[in-house]
């Protein structure tokens, strides 16, 4: 099954690195990532998980290296072409302006393709819990509500590709467990998400593969066992000691 879909590969990097005067953030990551596959990206606090899903979205520019989607080098694509195909959700948006919530997930429409651009708003809110915020103010929502309406946003794009800095942070663990669902199931249906995540059980259960970053490394993609005892025994323990089976 998986020479299968190796045709289909979207997403590549190439001796990826980054580095911020002489601290090495990402060194010489060639990363394969599939359609149809949920993908958990972990480590530690700092270790470079935000810097990687900018990278490969196309908003920071590697030291060296390079990534690619579907054989085009991202630095050679404006950011319509990149939005079209690779949407990013970020950690943290300020907003000051007094957007509605339909507003903000409208916006991620503005590249896209798609017609009937309202009936495909409200669809996105309802995909995440969030129809009956449409019309309330972004920025009186709940940090819980925004993650969802922001994911909504990165959907509201139309890509295929979807990175999502760290989504479920602040989910009460129903929406979060709702969130986990909701994204396998996208995943399913072709698209390829990675997702940066603290949540190590999210991973281990919901997640098709896991990757790591540790100390500039990047280990994986692959099982999540697998990935887990290929690092450094101390961080390993360290992780083993906080997941719950």
């Amino acid at each position: 099954m998986f020479k299968t879909i190796i045709a289909l590969t979207m997403l590549n990097t190439s001796n990826l690195t980054y580095a911020i005067g002489n601290q090495l953030i990402i060194e010489k990551a060639s990363l394969r990532f599939l359609p149809g596959n949920l993908y958990g990206l972990i480590g530690a606090n700092g270790s470079g998980k935000s810097t990687l899903l900018k990278l490969l979205a196309g908003i920071k520019s590697p030291t060296e290296g390079f990534v690619t989607f579907e054989n085009d080098d991202l630095k050679n694509k404006d950011r319509k072409w990149i939005s079209t195909r690779i949407a990013f959700m970020g950690e943290n948006l300020s907003i000051p302006y007094p957007f509605t919530a339909y507003e903000i997930v409208l916006m991620g429409c503005y590249f896209s393709p798609i017609d009937q651009k309202e009936d495909w708003v409200h669809s996105l809110l309802n995909d995440v819990q969030a129809l009956h915020l449409a019309q309330r103010i972004f920025s009186t929502l709940s940090a819980g509500e925004q993650q969802r309406i922001l994911i909504a946003q990165a959907l509201a794009t139309g890509a295929s590709v979807l990175l999502l800095d760290e989504p479920t942070s602040h989910l009460d663990i129903y929406h979060c467990l709702e969130m986990w669902s909701y994204l396998k199931k996208l995943s399913h249906k072709g698209k390829t998400i990675i997702v940066s995540t603290h949540d190590f059980n999210g991973v281990e259960q919901i997640c098709s593969q896991a990757l790591m970053i540790n100390q500039g490394a990047i280990l994986g993609p692959g099982n999540f066992s697998d990935v887990l005892n290929s690092s450094p025994l101390s961080y390993y323990l360290n992780i083993k000691s906080h997941i719950k089976y």
